[in-house]
C-alpha cells in the first residue's frame, strides 16, 4: 500500500484535542476509533506527514481493516475527510474542526432537534428514531436484542444494531444468532458484541449457518491445539488454513484427529502441525472415517516391515570388542607370569 499523505489547517508543535470532540463524539465512538483519531493528531505534531496504514495498525496492535473502518467512521461523523486513487487505496487524510452543530451519531439539520436521554444514555433525536421504527427489521432486532440483553436498550446500543444491519449489511437472523452467541458465552457488552461482529464481516460471513460452522471450528481449533500440548496462544493463519482441511475438506471427525496429533507427539518429541498433516494426508488417501478403520493400517504396515527388523536372538549377540587404541600407557611389551608357580614357591619359603 502506498504512503498516505495526512494533513491539517489546525495548529501543530504539540497534541491537543478539541473540546467539542471530547464533549460530544469520544462519549459515543469505539475506543478503537477514538486511539486512531488521537493518534492522527499525535502524527500532525510537525505538521503534514506521510505514513501508511500499517504503520498505524502496527503502533496501535490492531489490523489494517481496524483502521480503515476508524477513518470511515470519522468521516461519516464529519471529523475528517478522505481521499482514495484511482485503484481504491487511501491517498490523503484531512481533519476538519468539529462543528457546535453535528452530534456522535448524525449531522444536526438544525440544531433544533428535539432530544431524548435515559440515565446515562447517549442522544439520539426523535426524528432519528422514528425513521428506524419503521424498519420492520430494526424493530425486530431491538426487541430480539433488549429479550437476550435482560434490559433496554441505550441509544449507543441502537447505533451499534444499526450499524451491524446498515453498514456491516447483517441479516436479522444473523444479527440475532449473533447476539444468542455471545450472551450464551457470558458476554452482554455491545462493545463485545461489536467486536464479534466485525469479525464475522471480516470473514466473509453472510449467514447463520455459515456463523455457526466458523463458530464449531474455532471451538474445534482450541481442542487439537490442546491435543498437541499447545496452550495459551491462538493458532496462527498456516495452522488455521491445515486444520479447516483436516475438519472441511477431509471430514474427519475429532477422535481422528486428536490420534493424529498424539501419534505426532510421541514420534517427534514436539508439536508438529506438519507431522499431524502427514498423517492425516494419508489417512484420507487410504480411506480412513473412523478410528476403527485405523487399526487394519497398523497391521499391514508391522507386517510390511516385520522382515526388515533384526532376528530376536541377533539382539542378544554382542559384537566383538574393538581393539583399543596404543597409549603411552600401553607402549611396552607386555609380559607373561605364572602366577600359580609364583604362589607355589611363596608356599614352600613358608614351609
Amino acid at each position: 500500500m502506498s504512503s498516505i499523505h495526512i494533513q491539517s489547517s489546525l495548529p501543530s508543535g504539540f497534541t491537543s484535542l478539541p473540546n467539542l470532540f471530547i464533549d460530544y463524539y469520544m462519549p459515543q465512538a469505539n475506543g478503537e476509533f477514538v486511539k486512531v483519531y488521537i493518534y492522527l493528531f499525535r502524527c500532525l505534531t510537525n505538521g503534514a506527514c506521510e505514513l501508511k496504514a500499517s504503520h498505524i495498525a502496527d503502533q496501535l496492535s490492531c489490523t489494517e481493516g481496524d483502521i480503515l473502518r476508524a477513518l470511515r467512521y470519522w468521516e461519516s461523523q464529519k471529523l475528517l475527510s478522505l481521499d482514495f486513487s484511482s485503484s481504491g487505496e487511501l491517498t490523503n487524510i484531512a481533519l476538519c474542526e468539529p462543528s457546535r452543530g453535528q452530534s456522535p451519531t448524525e449531522t444536526r439539520r438544525s440544531g433544533q432537534d428535539q432530544k431524548i436521554q435515559s440515565g446515562k444514555d447517549k442522544e439520539l433525536s426523535r426524528d432519528r428514531i422514528k425513521e428506524f421504527m419503521q424498519n420492520e427489521d430494526i424493530t425486530q432486532i431491538l426487541y430480539i436484542s433488549e429479550q437476550y440483553l435482560g434490559r433496554l436498550l441505550s441509544s449507543v446500543d441502537v447505533s451499534c444494531l444499526v450499524f451491524f444491519y446498515e453498514n456491516l449489511h447483517m441479516s436479522v437472523d444473523l444479527i440475532d444468532y449473533l447476539i444468542e452467541y455471545c450472551v450464551a458465552h457470558g458476554h452482554k457488552s455491545m462493545h463485545y458484541i461489536e467486536q464479534v461482529a466485525k469479525g464475522w464481516s471480516e470473514e466473509g460471513i453472510t449467514t447463520v449457518t455459515m456463523a455457526k460452522s466458523a463458530v464449531r471450528n474455532r471451538k474445534e481449533y482450541y481442542t487439537i491445539l490442546k491435543a498437541l500440548g499447545i496452550n495459551g496462544r491462538s493458532p496462527i493463519d498456516k495452522e488455521i488454513g491445515m486444520m479447516d482441511i483436516w475438519l472441511n475438506r477431509y471430514h474427519f471427525p475429532m477422535d481422528v484427529i486428536k490420534e493424529a496429533c498424539s501419534r505426532s507427539v510421541m514420534r517427534t518429541g514436539q508439536p508438529s502441525f506438519a507431522y499431524t498433516d502427514s498423517i492425516l494426508s494419508g489417512w484420507h488417501q487410504a480411506g480412513v472415517k473412523t478410528l476403527a478403520d485405523i487399526m487394519p493400517l497398523d497391521e499391514e504396515h508391522a507386517k510390511a516391515h516385520a522382515g526388515k527388523n533384526p532376528r530376536p536372538e541377533r539382539l542378544t549377540q554382542r559384537k566383538p570388542a574393538a581393539a583399543r587404541p596404543q597409549t603411552r600407557f600401553h607402549n611396552f611389551t607386555q609380559r607373561d607370569y605364572d602366577f600359580q608357580d609364583y604362589e607355589k614357591k611363596l608356599l614352600q619359603g613358608v614351609d
